[in-house]
């Protein structure tokens, strides 16, 4: 059985910074139970992005980074095909697109999540 929460706020961004309250309270919950997807909107951009399990967590200090708008970018990839195995990761599809403004992504700042895919 695959196991998912559906939230607002995404745990992993390239817009704004990940989010603290989220990863400090909630990533934990979450890779306890091995949860397997967290499905969010809150940013307009279409977005995934996944946490292994067996990942160190790290927290960046926040930067200006260059951003842009009009971008879709594969990171790691270059297909929009992915396979998914359960309980090696927590994966985070973003699916806030239908907002009016389209917010311009930061590709080079630091996330916990390790993305494979972008677009604004």
């Amino acid at each position: 059985m695959w196991t998912a929460t559906v939230q607002h706020h995404p745990i992993f961004g390239k817009w704004y910074s990940d989010y603290l309250n989220i990863t400090t309270n909630y990533l934990p919950v979450l890779i306890d139970n091995k949860v397997d997807f967290y499905i969010n909107g809150h940013e307009h951009t279409l977005e995934y992005a996944y946490y292994p399990y067996n990942q160190v967590p790290s927290h960046h200090t926040l930067q200006e980074y260059k951003c842009a708008k009009d971008y879709e970018l594969f990171f790691d990839t270059t297909t929009r095909y992915s396979e998914f195995m359960k309980g090696e990761a927590l994966h985070q599809f973003t699916v806030g697109s239908t907002g009016f403004d389209i917010y311009d992504v930061c590709p080079t700042r630091p996330s916990m999540g390790n993305y494979r895919y972008l677009n604004n």
